[in-house]
């Protein structure tokens, strides 16, 4: 049994990962900012720990006196990751100094393979080795994974950047089909959705989930590797097309106009339209890991259901 500490549980990312752990006998601890997402946490057997993720005094505490192994980021807080990166650091500082032999303090953090930038050719193959040309939107991550990796003297480091992500309920998907959810109840016969014709990476939040879990139960192993670094996806899929057959399952009949990015949210819709050829080699040389959920488009009905379902 593994202690894993997960920043962000009830988010996205972190509460799949956070049950999938739980699934598979590890103690799980969940930082939260709320009592109300405390119990939805303890309903499903992961300890709550109520506090703000930039005031760490609120959970480095438990760190110590618990003696978690493992610390999992997916709180995505942008530019102040350093400030985590520096109390985790802290941290495994001083449980070295504590500790005559045993393993150094295990660190995940989540990336994303928007770091790739948009590449014009999805013939061309991008991976962890190529160099970042990261989009505006998550221009300080590869700093913020640098900075992680170089901690290796006393962390057992490790960067997981996940594609595009879908599966359940809040995953982006919700979001862009939206409109089509409101085109449905009013008749109309015409929706704009953001869009273009490209090639989408994507990969579902349980095996995302999956191969965390890998990670964690050979994180000695994983961290001491010369690049402990894994670009995740488990397939590329047209995204007019997913988006037209989730149209298909909801009813609407109408047609679809692809809109260009705009408004406040321009730089994050620019990333989601972000086209680029990646593959999980790696993860599957290091760790045997194989995604389950491999044809979105031949479950397309289901995956829809819960988006509307989000919505």
């Amino acid at each position: 049994m593994v202690k894993v500490f997960v920043l962000g549980a009830s988010g996205f990312i972190g509460f799949a990962v956070a049950l999938a752990l739980r699934r598979n006998g590890h103690r799980v601890y969940g930082l939260v900012r709320d009592s109300a997402k405390g119990v939805s946490l303890a309903m499903h057997e992961i300890t709550p720990v109520i506090g703000d993720i930039l005031q760490s005094a609120s959970w480095t505490s438990v760190i110590e006196s618990e003696g978690i192994d493992i610390i999992i980021d997916s709180s995505n807080v942008g530019r102040d990751s350093n400030k985590i990166l520096t109390e985790v650091k802290r941290l495994g500082e001083a449980r070295l100094k504590g500790l005559k032999r045993g393993p150094n303090l295990g660190f995940i953090l989540f990336s994303g393979t928007w770091v790739h930038g948009d590449q014009p050719d999805a013939r061309d193959i991008v991976n962890e080795l190529t160099t970042p040309t990261p989009l505006e939107v998550v221009a300080w991550r590869p700093a913020a994974e640098n900075q992680l990796l170089s901690s290796s003297d006393v962390l057992d480091a490790v960067v997981i950047r996940p594609a595009m992500l879908y599966g359940g309920s809040g995953s982006i998907f919700s979001k862009l089909i939206a409109p089509i959810t409101a085109a449905v109840k009013e008749g109309a016969s015409e929706v704009k959705v953001l869009g273009r014709k490209f090639e989408l990476a994507v990969i579902h939040k349980d095996d995302l989930a999956d191969f965390t879990v890998r990670v964690v139960e050979k994180i000695s192993y994983v961290g001491a590797l010369s690049y402990p670094l894994f670009d995740i996806t488990a397939q590329h899929e047209s995204y007019t097309e997913i988006i037209e057959a989730a149209a298909k399952h909801m009813g609407f009949t109408g047609s679809i106009v692809y809109r260009d990015p705009e408004g406040p949210m321009a730089v994050f819709e620019r990333a989601i339209l972000t086209q680029f050829n990646t593959s999980s080699d790696r993860a599957r040389t290091y760790l045997g890991w194989e995604p389950r959920h491999r044809d979105i488009m031949g479950q397309i009905d289901v995956y829809t259901a819960a988006m509307v379902a989000n919505q």
